[in-house]
């Protein structure tokens, strides 16, 4: 038997709905529920890295989390020390979106200062690659990395969400 994994919805101004799945250690993701993510590709997502897990919709368990993500988007500023994330991926892609977490709101960096900052300068591409599949948006920035070329670039969630994510943050 698999582990559970609990799940709420909810919005937040500006932004819209996002899905938050959490497991007995921490946040396991928070997407953005969007026309072409819906819930039930994200549920997907969760059982593809999670594949003997239950998904369980669990407001009380999640209600903790969803209230200082909240108040997180409510001061810009606060700190999130107190969440515990439980992101599934490689080695390499926990160590990218650990160095995500010190790019501080109002900061922007691009892809090659990511790979720099894990000590491994030439893999741009795998850094950008990382980014990319970090399952816990918001919270793990990956919206404050930008291309190169200029611009906010994808983003998972729309580049308009990555756009209103920046301005909210005065980092565009």
């Amino acid at each position: 038997m698999g582990e559970t994994l609990y799940y709420d919805e909810f919005t937040i101004p500006q932004i819209g709905g996002l899905h938050l799945c959490v497991s007995d250690k921490g946040i396991r993701s928070l997407y953005f529920i969007t026309k072409d993510c819906t819930i039930r590709r994200i549920e997907e997502k969760i059982q593809k890295h999670s594949p003997n897990a239950k998904l369980t919709k669990h407001s009380t368990i999640t209600a903790p989390y969803i209230a200082q993500i909240k108040a997180t988007w409510t001061n810009k500023n606060a700190h999130l020390d107190a969440l515990k994330y439980d992101a599934q991926g490689t080695p390499f892609q926990k160590k990218v979106w650990a160095a995500l977490l010190n790019i501080k709101s109002g900061e922007t960096l691009q892809y090659n200062q990511i790979a720099k900052a894990i000590k491994q300068p030439k893999a741009i591409r795998a850094a950008a690659s990382a980014i990319a599949q970090n399952p816990i948006s918001l919270l793990v920035p990956c919206h404050r990395v930008l291309p190169k070329s200029g611009g906010v670039g994808n983003y998972a969630g729309g580049s308009a969400i990555k756009k209103a994510l920046l301005t909210h943050e005065n980092a565009i």
